[in-house]
């Protein structure tokens, strides 16, 4: 079975209803503050809604900048699956708090707008393992290491399972990351952008396979 992940646009806002949440969902939506964080759940359930049209499979969620992405795959597999619009920020203070000496050596070696790009790479990289691991996220940054040499990445993380890790930028400033552990984790990935609903092809970033069988 193909693994999906989708995008979804802030137009998914109008095919929100509301009365299709969860219970859950229904209390954290009535609680929420903000025009933005209300739009954001609303795009971010609506889309969801629209993925997975009913079915269980395993899923996870993100949502930033008023877009949201959403992952779902076979029932055999953890995903994890993270969306970031890139935004000013000390780029190099946040690693070193919170990344791994050989990635901030990596930062420190590469011109600002290089910088920005990987950097975004590595931390949807890292909140979508976290997702798919079940852990935090600080534990994710620094126990889940991601190299690139030589234009090629590879990846380390605290788990005997294949697993394989994709980073996407659908925007000229946005990261998208998914990962996707499991024995069918190197399954086709499918790319799909809504609404309307349309098959995407978005620009690769690095995509790096983990614990493959041999």
């Amino acid at each position: 079975m193909t693994v999906a992940v989708w995008l979804g646009t802030p137009e998914a806002e109008r095919h929100f209803d509301p009365q299709r949440l969860s219970e859950a969902d229904r209390h954290r939506y009535s609680v929420l503050r903000g025009n933005r964080s209300r739009q954001e759940f609303a795009v971010s359930r609506a889309l969801r809604a629209a993925a997975l049209r009913g079915r269980q499979e395993p899923s996870s969620l993100s949502h930033s900048g008023g877009w949201a992405a959403v992952a779902y795959g076979p029932p055999d597999c953890r995903i994890g699956v993270d969306i970031e619009w890139t935004r000013a920020r000390n780029l190099l203070a946040l690693a070193k708090f919170a990344y791994d000496p050989a990635e901030i050596e990596l930062l420190e070696s590469l011109a600002d707008a290089e910088r920005e790009r990987v950097f975004y790479a590595l931390w949807t990289l890292k909140e979508s393992m976290a997702k798919a691991l079940g852990v935090p996220l600080l534990s994710a940054t620094r126990q889940c290491v991601f190299a690139l040499r030589d234009g090629e990445w590879f990846g380390s993380a605290p788990i005997s399972e294949p697993w394989i890790a994709l980073s996407f930028q659908p925007r000229p400033e946005m990261a998208l990351a998914v990962v996707v552990i499991g024995p069918r984790s190197l399954a086709t990935i499918s790319t799909v952008e809504w609404p309307p609903q349309q098959a995407a092809a978005w620009l690769p970033v690095a995509r790096i396979a983990g614990n493959a069988p041999r």
